[in-house]
């Protein structure tokens, strides 16, 4: 009887990750239970791209509305997760089964009532105003939680007490931490969103998350790149 592939068990294991292992090697194990572990992809994104989201904009309040001041690392947090949510409302036949667009359109409805939490600075038009404490305390006293926007804000409270709390964060280490996880989402998409999809994105020009499929398989991190070796079915006097 033929023995498993090790090279297979651990690319499967790799292609497995969307968010956990960052965690899981910060210390992080309560934060990857709640936010990965106990979550579909689905649940687990827009979870995430909600407190990254909170996050930007609680730092930006720290900084005195200086985004130029936050490590590179949140802006690149912030494009990956902008684009994995493009794909979720636009595009969820290249992502991973998962909640769909149901849970998408209860937060966004609960996102829109929370607006005013954003509201134009009257200084500065162009400005906005982020209240963190008002938004949290209206979220938390909302009986509504058919969303993810609860547990969205109770993500972004831990992430940004990893700052103070035991661990010390520092916010380049936080938002290293960040983007790092959008990373493992986006290549778990990536490989586990069928070819079919990814063929017919190309001949729409693509999608950025065909292309990291491609590269993926290009340097074997794909489950169709390893195949267990099988007995030869020649002689000994056949190479």
């Amino acid at each position: 009887m033929p023995h498993p592939d090790p090279g297979m068990n651990d690319l499967k294991e790799i292609l497995a990750e969307r968010g956990d292992q960052v965690l899981k090697s910060m210390g992080c194990l309560e934060i990857s239970r709640s936010a990965v572990v106990e979550l579909d992809f689905h649940g687990s994104l827009l979870l995430w791209h909600i407190a990254t989201d909170i996050c930007y904009h609680d730092d930006i309040l720290q900084n005195k509305g200086d985004a130029n001041k936050l490590p590179p690392s949140s802006e690149m947090s912030r494009s990956l997760s902008n684009y994995m949510l493009y794909l979720l409302s636009d595009r969820p036949n290249m992502l991973p089964k998962g909640i769909g667009g149901a849970r998408y359109k209860q937060t966004g409805v609960q996102l829109t009532k929370f607006s005013w939490c954003w509201r134009s600075r009257p200084e500065v038009p162009m400005l906005t105003y982020w209240d963190s404490e008002e938004f949290f305390k209206e979220i938390q006293n909302d009986q509504s939680n058919v969303s993810m926007l609860h547990d969205a804000c109770k993500l972004a409270e831990q992430l940004q007490l990893l700052e103070t709390g035991e661990k010390k964060f520092t916010k380049e280490h936080k938002w290293s931490m960040i983007s790092e996880i959008w990373v493992e989402i986006l290549t778990y998409a990536a490989s586990n969103c069928g070819w079919k999809q990814h063929g017919q994105a190309l001949t729409n020009g693509g999608e950025l998350l065909t292309r990291v499929c491609l590269l993926m398989a290009h340097l074997g991190l794909s489950e169709q790149c390893l195949t267990s070796a099988k007995p030869s079915s020649g002689n000994a006097d056949n190479p």
